[in-house]
């Protein structure tokens, strides 16, 4: 056994536990009489030390909701001591999660927005950079690139995209290329 282990659970002294007797080099216990709070174990060799094992059963039968802490009634794989509390916990833990790809969702739709102004009459256009920079498009967010039989590459920002073309214009396209 290792002694760490037993050392960090000295300090459970409040909790129902065992007590155990174990030499200071580890080696192997043997089980003996039962008591009142659970087993006493003693080892055969000298100068034993006392230590106490915390009983795993005083906390199998206390339960609390993971959200609120309030202690748990009914089905033994219950986390959550009622619907309120489960939808908090699951609000909190999925907000963090969702709140990059929302500001990313943003910034895409406006980007197709401003895509969509120019585009409103002809399937394609051009335009210059500064044009879409002026409204706020922002190039570094898109949701995909193709590249035609010619092997230039359009950029998308969902049904509408751009290719670059030479001094800082821009060919708007919509749908495939």
């Amino acid at each position: 056994m290792n002694a760490f282990f037993f050392q960090a659970l000295q300090s459970f002294e409040q909790i129902p536990c065992f007590t155990a007797y174990f030499t200071e080099s580890g080696e192997d216990f043997l089980q003996t009489e039962k008591e009142k709070n659970g087993f006493s174990i003693h080892t055969s060799y000298k100068e034993p030390l006392k230590l106490r094992l915390v009983r795993m059963d005083s906390f199998i039968s206390q339960r609390f909701c993971q959200e609120c802490g309030s202690p748990l009634k009914g089905r033994s794989d219950q986390k959550f001591c009622s619907d309120q509390c489960r939808n908090q916990f699951n609000n909190r833990s999925y907000a963090q999660k969702l709140t990059q790809q929302r500001q990313i969702n943003r910034i895409l739709m406006q980007n197709h927005q401003i895509l969509a102004q120019y585009l409103l009459i002809d399937k394609k256009r051009k335009v210059q950079e500064l044009d879409l920079r002026l409204k706020v498009y922002n190039f570094d967010f898109h949701t995909h690139q193709k590249q035609a039989k010619n092997g230039q590459i359009y950029i998308f920002c969902y049904d509408f995209g751009y290719l670059r073309l030479a001094s800082n214009q821009l060919l708007l396209v919509q749908g495939s290329c």
